[in-house]
């Protein structure tokens, strides 16, 4: 029989070690609802839980782990007794050590959002003692398994990561968020990501497959969330001040010791309701290429004000800017003699970006929470540099120059219903989106100097391209996940969505005779709009044994809409195809995953169907002048079938060492293997070829260990050939287009904390190794893009 309410009763109690109280304890409770919180600085906690059986876990920095198995049929008081870390290790502390590690999966329900039933990750970047002050995201997204990172931005300051043969350009294939609101240019007309938040700054980072499409939108890849720290709630006042130096070794240090400088400082705390968190965040630095120095500046606060127990109202704001010089592109023979050389003095790329938002979480019953985000961004990218092939010699005349200005706005809002019916709950999440984007891409000619001077050639000269872009989404979800059994349950869900992409320009194109020579430049304008609705289904079904096994399995559909860089008439010689289609198909998952012993596990199947993927290739147009014109051509040129396994694997071993001394050994290893074809091609040149940009094998494997005050680490890191194009060619004299050969790498990081004192030491590419993952088509190359040799990073911090 199905009712709308169950009764809950308060767990409450101290965390203490003798006859102190233990401040920050993390109270994990694991059962047929699953609930996280924190002791209050007085050791203090309490919580409202539904009738059940729960595992308490609880854990905190220099005390041993605790675990106990508590049952709520009333109310229940508890006083949970810690140890100090230099106690023996029982057999609690190893389960509980799985709590405190740097890879988790998202629960079932997590605030609004259902995730039951699908393929997540949860990431602690400063748990995994990855290299957070350069973003160093073959580090950071080590144990994720699949995915395909570029590297050639040193600085981290763009992140590229794809997954299942899908694009790691600017990470455009994932909703890419900031504490759940969009930070992408535009999530439609240009989802790419010119802005990572600092490393630093990130608590944790939430990775959902494509499933997330029907709660998060339409990309294929699924969602990134990344969530930021937030103020301590014991202390009115937490400042953390971090700073990094960098250097690439003996060699360089005659004339360039230090080529990279980081400071990161923190703040945050609570006066009285009042949660806030700020950061300011500086770095600059050479480079490993001639031509690759930069500057960045980040700023971000977050306020929030607990108005009552079930009313929270937050508020945030994030600034960041760059001037990044660009060394180019190289061409196979230059990169084979020597990857650090650039082409390109002339090259550069500014970004200014502004986010905002607010929040407002308001509990409606106990059964029931509302979450509303309002959010926008206004920003902008300029683009200046010779974008002639790698193996053109710069003219040294007027520059290209590429401007774009984003502005957005939109709103979330969802709610999220418990359901009883005899001893089980189901719940039920529904939401509205409703987003507008404005932007505006413009092209010229900028002036012949060497420095970032973004004006035109002539200040009267008018852009020879100018497009808006206005687009508007409105879409309506809901998923729900039905208790079949206590240990069975499935997820179904639906998103409709209305889609309007437009856009409207003109373009100053010349005409040219055989010997090359302008005849006429002709002004074309050119307005598009495409309006669409659909619906968007899937299903998803989970088993679980307790708390410790669980088997999944989801299957989502999928919708890509063409965005602005896919209409636009004229894109820097590129020939967008007139017909060109959205991009539609499903992503499929099949898994286990959880603890058992010492052994913590994800290992799962995909399938990614891929209709009418949008990709460009050179071919030959008719032409008033030439009869037929050689053009890069834009258009959908095939389906795609993505067919892969992805496995981690991670061991606890600090039990079987049974030391004192040892806090904790963790080994890891995670693989991909993918086989990604391309089918139903009606171009012969496609028609069976591999899909570019998709390893058929990725492997990363490592070691993380703790004895007491110290860390380590060690990461190999290792990648299968994959091709640049959808042609498969195997290398082309522009360097833009080719194999990206496999490469591997090994990174190593030690660490150092006592007190109010951390140090860190990292070793990037410690083999020095010379590859590359990327090669770029259009700017910052076009070619190769080299990524960095070995690398020397000190950090070091203060908490107080």
């Amino acid at each position: 029989m199905w009712s709308f309410a169950t009764e809950e009763f308060p767990v409450r109690g101290w965390t203490t070690c003798g006859d102190k109280p233990v401040a920050s304890v993390e109270l994990k409770f694991i059962g047929d609802s699953n609930l996280e919180i924190e002791s209050a600085g007085d050791g203090s906690f309490e919580v409202r839980m539904p009738a059940g059986k729960y595992t308490l876990f609880a854990f905190a920095e220099g005390y041993n782990y605790h675990s106990e198995v508590i049952t709520v049929r009333s109310a229940v008081d508890l006083v949970i007794e810690l140890s100090e870390l230099e106690e023996s290790l029982g057999e609690a502390t190893v389960t509980s050590n799985y709590l405190a590690t740097d890879i988790d999966f998202l629960r079932p329900v997590e605030g609004t959002a259902i995730y039951s039933g699908m393929k997540s990750e949860v990431i602690s970047p400063e748990r995994s003692l990855a290299n957070t002050a350069t973003n160093n995201s073959r580090q950071a997204f080590a144990k994720v398994a699949g995915l395909n990172v570029w590297e050639s931005d040193g600085a981290g300051i763009q992140l590229g990561i794809g997954t299942r043969g899908l694009s790691p350009d600017r990470t455009s294939n994932f909703n890419v968020r900031q504490n759940l609101y969009d930070i992408s240019a535009d999530a439609l007309g240009y989802p790419e990501s010119y802005y990572t938040p600092p490393l630093e700054a990130v608590e944790k980072i939430e990775i959902v497959r494509g499933a997330a499409s029907l709660q998060y939108g339409t990309q294929f890849g699924g969602l990134l969330n990344f969530k930021l720290k937030q103020g301590s709630e014991e202390k009115g006042i937490e400042v953390v001040a971090r700073q990094t130096v960098g250097t690439f070794g003996i060699k360089d240090s005659v004339t360039n010791p230090i080529a990279s400088l980081s400071t990161f400082v923190s703040a945050g705390g609570s006066l009285g309701k009042v949660r806030y968190y700020a950061f300011v965040n500086l770095k600059e630095g050479m480079g490993w290429r001639p031509n690759s120095d930069y500057n960045v500046k980040t700023g971000y606060v977050n306020c929030s004000w607990e108005v009552s127990s079930r009313l929270t109202i937050g508020g945030e704001f994030t600034t960041m800017s760059y001037l990044a010089h660009q060394p180019g592109g190289l061409i196979d023979s230059h990169f084979e003699q020597d990857p650090r050389q650039s082409f390109r003095e002339r090259n550069w790329f500014k970004v200014d970006w502004n986010l905002a938002s607010i929040k407002v979480n308001y509990l409606l019953s106990d059964l029931t929470e509302l979450s509303n985000i309002t959010f926008g961004l206004l920003a902008s990218r300029q683009a200046l540099g010779f974008l002639g092939d790698a193996g053109r010699v710069d003219h040294l005349g007027a520059r290209d120059l590429l401007y774009g200005q984003f502005k957005n706005i939109g709103n979330e809002t969802r709610i999220l219903h418990r359901i009883t019916h005899g001893d089980r709950v189901s719940v039920l999440s529904a939401g509205l989106r409703i987003y507008s984007g404005n932007s505006v891409a413009l092209q010229g000619f900028g002036d012949g100097g060497s420095g970032p001077s973004f004006g035109l050639t002539n200040e009267q000269t008018p852009f020879y391209s100018v497009y808006a872009f206005p687009n508007l989404n409105f879409a309506a979800f809901t998923q729900e996940v039905i208790s079949l059994s206590k240990n069975v349950s499935i997820t179904p869900g639906l998103r409709f969505e209305h889609i309007v992409t437009r856009s409207s320009g003109t373009v100053d194109e010349s005409i040219l005779n055989g010997a090359g020579e302008i005849v006429e430049t002709v002004t074309l304008s050119d307005t598009r709009e495409r309006e669409r609705n659909f619906v968007l289904g899937g299903i998803g079904a989970s088993w679980k044994e307790g708390e410790s096994l669980e088997a999944y399995a989801n299957f989502s559909q999928n919708y890509r809409a063409i965005n602005f860089t896919d209409i636009q008439l004229q894109n820097m010689g590129l020939v967008i195809d007139p017909n060109i289609q959205d991009e539609k198909g499903f992503n499929a998952d099949i898994g286990v995953r959880g603890m058992k012993g010492i052994f913590r596990f994800d290992v799962s199947m995909f399938m990614l169907k891929y209709n009418d993927r949008i990709g460009a290739f050179y071919t030959a147009i008719p032409d008033p002048i030439l009869i037929q014109k050689p053009v890069r051509y834009r258009t959908n040129i095939a389906d795609a079938r993505n067919l892969g396994i992805e496995t981690l694997v991670e061991i606890e071993l600090s039990e079987k060492l049974n030391s004192k001394k040892i806090s904790s050994v963790k080994v890891f290893a995670n693989s991909s293997f993918i086989n990604a074809k391309y089918t139903s091609s009606e171009i012969t040149a496609f028609d069976g070829k591999r899909v570019e940009l998709a390893p058929q094998w990725t492997l990363r494997s490592g070691v993380h260990s703790t004895i007491g005050a110290f860390g380590f680490s060690g990461l190999y890191s290792a990648s299968g050939k994959q091709f640049s194009d959808a042609t498969n060619a195997i290398q082309t004299p522009n360097g833009a287009e080719g194999i990206i050969p496999a490469y591997s790498v090994v990174d190593m990081s030690a660490s150092y904390a006592r007190k109010w004192l951390k140090l860190e030491f990292n070793v990037n590419n410690v083999t020095n190794a010379e590859y590359f993952t990327r090669r770029a088509a259009g700017y910052p190359g076009p070619g190769i893009l080299p990524s960095d040799g070995r690398a020397i990073y000190v950090t070091a911090q203060v908490k107080f």
